[in-house]
C-alpha cells in the first residue's frame, strides 16, 4: 500500500477507472485522497448499475453524490418482485433531478422496471434508450417524438406491452436509425408494414419473434433501402422472402435467419449474390458446402447450427 501511495493521482484514477460502481464507492472510503480521486467527474460517465438491486431512494443518492454533466450512459435495473412505491429506481421527479444534473447524458438503459406511474419525462438530450422487459401506461410514446427530439436508437426487447398502438406513436420517430422489437410478440403484420413504410431511415431493424412474413420483407425491402442489419430469428419466413432480401437490400451486412424454420439449404444460394454481406446466422443443418464456401470468399462469417459439422455454434 506505501508503494501505491507513492503512485501520482493520475495513474490512481486510471487503476479506479476498471472498477465497478460499488467497487469504486467503497475505495472511496480508504482515505481522503482516493475519496478526492473517486469523485472524479471521468469516472462517471457510464454508470452501470444493474448488477446491483437498488430502490428509488439508493438510486438518487448515487445521483446526488456522484452524477455531473460529465454523465453520458446509464444503466438501471427495477425488481418486479419489489412493490410499485418507493422501490421502483425511477420516478418522475428522479428524471427531472436527471434532466438537470446531467443535460449531456445520450444513452438510458431500463432493465425490469414498472413505469406505469410515469410520464413522458425523460432528458430530451437522449440519443439511445433502451428499455428490457420494462411496464408502461398504454401510448406512453405519444410525445416521444417531440420530448426527445435527437433519439436515432431505440430498443423494446422482451417488453410484452409493446402493441401495434405503441408502433404508431414510434414510427413518428422519423429519424430512427435502429429499431429493437425483439419478442414483442403483440406485433403483427400491421405494424410491422407501418414500420417499413415510415421508418425508412432505419439501418439496423430486429424483429425476432414477431410473427414476421414474407410479405413484411417484402416491405421491409422495398422501403428500408439503408438497412444494414436485419434479424428476423424465429419467423415464419420462406425461401421467396429471402429472395426479396437480396434483390431489395444491397446494403445488408448482418443477417439473422435462425430459427426459421421453413427455410432450406436450396434457398439460401440466392445469398451469395449479396456481396456486402458480412454475417450471416442461421441453424439450417444442410447449408451447402458451395454457398458456405462462397460466402465466407466474400467475407462473411457464418454462424450455424449444423450437427453434421463440427466447430460450428
Amino acid at each position: 500500500m506505501a508503494n501505491f501511495d507513492l503512485l501520482p493521482d493520475n495513474i490512481i484514477l486510471e487503476v479506479l477507472n476498471y472498477l465497478p460502481v460499488k467497487e469504486l464507492c467503497i475505495a472511496g472510503r480508504v482515505c481522503r485522497r482516493w475519496r478526492r480521486i473517486t469523485r472524479d467527474y471521468t469516472l462517471w460517465r457510464h454508470v452501470d448499475l444493474t448488477p446491483y438491486r437498488l430502490d428509488l431512494k439508493k438510486t438518487w443518492k448515487v445521483i446526488r453524490s456522484h452524477f455531473s454533466e460529465c454523465l453520458i450512459s446509464l444503466k438501471l435495473r427495477g425488481d418486479f418482485n419489489m412493490p410499485i412505491k418507493d422501490k421502483n429506481p425511477v420516478s418522475d421527479a428522479m428524471l427531472a433531478d436527471l434532466n438537470e444534473r446531467c443535460p449531456n447524458i445520450r444513452h438510458i438503459t431500463l432493465q425490469n422496471c414498472k413505469l406505469q406511474n410515469l410520464e413522458m419525462k425523460l432528458p430530451p438530450s437522449l440519443t439511445s434508450i433502451e428499455l428490457y422487459q420494462c411496464y408502461w401506461k398504454p401510448r406512453w410514446f405519444k410525445h416521444l417524438h417531440t420530448m426527445v427530439p435527437n433519439i436515432k436508437c431505440l430498443i423494446l426487447e422482451h417488453t410484452s406491452r409493446v402493441d401495434n398502438f405503441d408502433l404508431d406513436d414510434v414510427c413518428k420517430i422519423t429519424g430512427l436509425e435502429s429499431l429493437n422489437l425483439n419478442a414483442c410478440y403483440r406485433i403483427n403484420e400491421k405494424g410491422l408494414e407501418k414500420i417499413a413504410k415510415e421508418l425508412i431511415n432505419l439501418q439496423t431493424l430486429e424483429i425476432a419473434h414477431c410473427n414476421c412474413t414474407d410479405l413484411i420483407l417484402h416491405h421491409i425491402s422495398r422501403h428500408l433501402t439503408k438497412l444494414e442489419t436485419l434479424n428476423i430469428r424465429n419467423s415464419k419466413v420462406t425461401d421467396s422472402g429471402i429472395s426479396t432480401i437480396v434483390s431489395g437490400l444491397s446494403n445488408l451486412k448482418h443477417l439473422n435467419i435462425n430459427k426459421c424454420d421453413l427455410l432450406t439449404p436450396s434457398g439460401l444460394e440466392c445469398l451469395k449474390s449479396l456481396k456486402s454481406l458480412k454475417t450471416l446466422v442461421c441453424d439450417i443443418p444442410h447449408i451447402t458446402s458451395t454457398l458456405e464456401t462462397i460466402l465466407e470468399n466474400n467475407g462473411c462469417i457464418i454462424t450455424a447450427l449444423n450437427p453434421n459439422k463440427p466447430g460450428n455454434i
